[in-house]
C-alpha cells in the first residue's frame, strides 16, 4: 500500500470512528424521543410502537452505508488523482445527506399515516393529500409522455424556487446532484399549499381563468357582464332591481357571465376552447339537433348567430337581442306538455308580474318561465342563493319597477286587440292602409304597419290584414269544430293545426295530402320527404313552416313586400290574450302572426310549399277579408 493510500484509509477510519459516535448519539436521542411519545397515551394521541416505524428508522442508514461502500470501492478502482478523490469524497456526503433527510421525511410521513388513521380529521385531510397527489402525478405523467414522444426531457426540470414558493429554497439548493456522466438528478418537489402572489388564488387550477370568472369581484370580466346586464335590464327593460338579479342569479349556472358564448357542453375556464366566437361547437342535448350557447343558452345556436360570430362575446348585445327577439312572446309560464308548469314558483305568473318580483329569488325561479328546462336537473337552490347575490352587489339602489319604460320597450311586440295597431308607448294610432296583393293572401305584396310578433285572434285581425289571412273555416275546418288530423292526440298542438290545415288546403288528382309525422321542427322537412321536393329558407303562401329555435309550425298566410310574412298557428303564447291551443288553455284554436325576415332567419324558419310538387289550393279556400 502506498503512502497516500495509507492516508486516505487513516482518514477513512477516524471518519467511521466519528460517525458511530454520531450514530451511538443519536440512538440514544432516538430512545428519548420515543419514551416522550410513548407517554402521549394518556391524552388520546396515537401510541408510536417500535415496530411501526423500525423499517423507517434504518433505512436512511442503509442507504448511507451503501453509499459509503460503493465510494470505497469506486475510491479503491478508479481514484487517479486528487480531483477524483475530491469527487467522491463530495458524492458520499451529498449521498449521506440526502439519506439523512429522507429518513426524516419517512418518519414523518409514518407518524402523519398514522394520525390519520387515528383521528377522523385526518380522514378528510388524508383525501386532500391523496386527491392532489393523484392530479399532480398525472400531470407530471402527462408530461413525461410529451417529452418522450418529443425527445425533450429537458422540459421535466426541477420548479424554480419562485415555484416553490420560499419555504422550499433548501430543497432546491439541494436538488441537483452532478455525476461522472455529467447528467442532472431532478428531485419533484411539490406545494400543496401555495398561492399566486399576483391573483392570490390556488395554483392547483388556472388561477388566471378562475379569477376572471368570479362574477362576484369587481374588475373580472364576469363582474362587468353581468353589470351591464343588470343595467340593461333595470335601465331600457323597466325591470325592478330584484327581477334583474333574478335573472342574473340564474345564468350564472347556464353559460354564465365570464365566457358569454360558452358552447353547450364545455365547461372549462378558457375562453378559446369554450366559447362559439372562437369556432367551439356546442353539444346537443336532448331532441334538439343542434346545441345551445350563450349567456341565456339559445337553443339552437345558430338561431341567434353563426360559428365564429363577434356577437357572441358581447354581453351588452346578446341582452339587447332577447329583450328585442325574444321577449315577451317568449314566456310561456306553462310546459308543453300538459299539466306542467314551466314557473318554479308553483304559481303562474305574467312576464310583467315577474318584472315587478320584489324577491329576487323567487324571480329566479319565474324566470324559467323564459328559459324552459328540465326542472329535474335545475339546481333550484343554487341559483336562489346567486339571485340574492346579485341583488346584494348590483341592487345597491333598490331599483323599482318602471312601468313606462317596460311598456315602451316591451308591450310594442304584442299588440292590442282591436283594428288599430299601438305604437311602441302603448298609445292608439292609426295605422297606414295596406296595399293588397296581386293576388290576395295567395300573391307576394302589400305594407303594413305592425311589429314583429304581434298577434291576434281571428275576431281580433286588424280590418287591413284580413285579406292576407287564410281562413281555414271556408274549407271545412271550424274554430272549436271539427278537423281532420290529429298528431298529438289532444288537439292542442301546433302540428295539428299544420297537419289539419295543409290537408284541407292542398289537392291533387281530387285527394287532399296526409302527414302526420314528427315534431313541430320535424314537420316540413317530413312533408318534404313523402310528397317530394325539398324545403327552403324562402317563404310563400300555403307553405308549411317548421323552426328549430321553438320546435314550432304552422302555414304560411302571406308574404309582404319587405319579406315579412303573416302566419297562421296554434299554441302561440302571447303578451296579451291572443294566445292559441294549449298556450291559451284552449283546443283547435289559431291565431294570426306577423314574422320580421330577420326574426325568420334568426330562428331558423324552412319552408315546404306542395304547389311545386304537383299540388293546387283548394278552391273553396278564401280570405277573411
Amino acid at each position: 500500500m502506498s503512502q497516500e493510500e495509507g492516508q486516505v484509509q487513516e482518514q477513512e477510519n477516524e471518519r467511521d470512528q466519528k460517525e458511530e459516535k454520531e450514530k451511538a448519539g443519536q440512538e440514544a436521542k432516538d430512545k428519548n424521543e420515543k419514551s416522550e411519545e410513548g407517554k402521549s397515551d394518556s391524552d388520546g394521541s396515537p401510541p408510536e410502537k417500535e415496530s411501526r416505524f423500525k423499517g423507517a428508522k434504518n433505512a436512511g442508514g442503509k442507504i448511507a452505508k451503501f453509499g459509503k461502500n460503493q465510494a470505497k470501492k469506486l475510491g479503491n478502482d478508479m481514484v487517479e488523482s486528487d480531483e477524483d478523490l475530491k469527487q467522491i469524497k463530495d458524492t458520499a456526503s451529498k449521498i449521506k445527506k440526502e439519506a439523512k433527510r429522507a429518513k426524516k421525511i419517512a418518519k414523518r410521513g409514518f407518524k402523519f399515516i398514522a394520525w390519520c388513521v387515528s383521528n377522523p380529521l385526518g380522514w378528510i385531510v388524508g383525501l386532500i393529500c391523496l386527491t392532489v397527489f393523484t392530479s399532480m402525478a398525472s400531470s407530471l405523467t402527462d408530461s413525461m409522455k410529451k417529452a418522450a414522444e418529443k425527445g425533450d426531457f429537458a422540459s421535466l426540470s426541477a420548479p424554480t424556487p419562485d415555484e416553490l414558493g420560499d419555504d422550499n429554497q433548501d430543497e432546491v439548493d439541494n436538488q441537483s446532484d452532478a455525476n461522472t456522466d455529467g447528467q442532472k438528478a431532478t428531485v419533484i418537489l411539490m406545494d400543496c399549499g401555495k398561492k399566486d402572489k399576483a391573483s392570490g388564488a390556488s395554483t392547483s387550477t388556472s388561477s388566471e381563468g378562475a379569477s376572471d370568472l368570479d362574477w362576484t369581484k369587481e374588475g373580472t370580466t364576469a363582474y362587468k357582464n353581468a353589470k351591464d346586464m343588470f343595467e340593461m335590464w333595470t335601465g331600457e327593460g323597466g325591470l325592478s332591481g330584484e327581477a334583474a338579479a333574478g335573472i342574473i342569479g340564474w345564468v350564472q349556472t347556464e353559460g354564465g357571465t365570464g365566457i358569454v358564448g360558452r358552447a353547450e357542453g364545455h365547461y372549462g375556464a378558457s375562453l378559446e376552447e369554450n366559447s362559439i366566437k372562437f369556432g367551439v361547437v356546442p353539444i346537443p342535448s336532448g331532441a334538439y339537433p343542434e346545441g345551445g350557447g350563450g349567456i341565456y343558452q339559445f337553443t339552437p345556436y345558430s338561431g341567434y348567430a353563426p360559428l365564429k360570430d363577434g356577437k357572441w362575446e358581447d354581453a351588452k348585445f346578446m341582452t339587447n337581442w332577447v329583450m328585442h327577439n325574444r321577449l315577451p312572446n317568449d314566456w310561456i309560464p306553462y310546459a308543453d306538455s300538459v299539466g306542467i308548469m314551466h314557473d318554479m314558483t308553483g304559481t303562474p305568473h305574467t312576464f310583467e308580474q315577474f318584472a315587478q318580483e320584489t324577491d329576487p329569488a323567487q324571480a329566479t325561479l319565474m324566470w324559467n318561465s323564459y328559459e324552459r328546462g328540465d326542472q329535474r336537473v335545475i339546481p333550484k337552490e343554487k341559483k336562489m342563493a346567486d339571485a340574492r347575490k346579485a341583488n346584494e352587489i348590483f341592487n345597491t339602489k333598490h331599483v323599482k319597477f318602471d312601468k313606462a319604460k317596460f311598456e315602451k320597450t316591451f308591450k310594442r311586440s304584442a299588440g292590442d286587440k282591436g283594428s288599430s295597431g299601438s305604437s311602441s308607448d302603448g298609445k292608439k294610432v292609426k295605422c297606414k292602409e295596406s296595399s293588397t296583393g296581386s293576388n290576395g293572401w295567395q300573391g307576394k305584396g302589400g305594407k303594413h304597419n305592425y311589429h314583429n310578433g304581434q298577434s291576434w285572434k281571428p275576431d281580433d285581425l286588424p280590418a287591413d290584414l284580413k285579406q292576407y289571412a287564410i281562413d281555414p273555416a271556408s274549407m271545412g275546418m271550424k274554430y272549436h269544430g271539427d278537423w281532420a288530423c290529429n298528431p298529438s292526440g289532444i288537439w292542442n298542438q301546433c302540428t295539428d293545426l299544420s297537419a289539419s290545415l295543409m290537408h284541407v288546403l292542398w289537392e291533387k288528382d281530387g285527394k287532399h295530402p296526409t302527414q302526420l309525422q314528427g315534431d313541430g321542427w320535424h314537420v316540413a322537412d317530413n312533408w318534404a320527404a313523402t310528397f317530394g321536393g325539398k324545403t327552403t329558407s324562402t317563404p310563400t303562401s300555403g307553405a308549411v313552416f317548421s323552426t328549430s329555435a321553438y320546435n314550432h309550425t304552422g302555414v304560411v298566410s302571406h308574404v309582404f313586400e319587405d319579406d315579412s310574412i303573416l302566419i297562421i298557428e296554434q299554441n302561440y303564447n302571447s303578451y296579451g290574450n291572443s294566445s292559441s291551443g294549449q298556450a291559451g288553455g284552449d283546443y283547435k284554436s289559431w291565431n294570426y302572426r306577423i314574422v320580421s325576415k330577420e326574426a325568420q332567419q334568426a330562428d331558423g324558419y324552412k319552408y315546404y310549399n306542395p304547389g311545386d310538387n304537383g299540388f293546387t289550393v283548394n278552391k273553396d279556400a278564401k280570405s277573411l277579408g
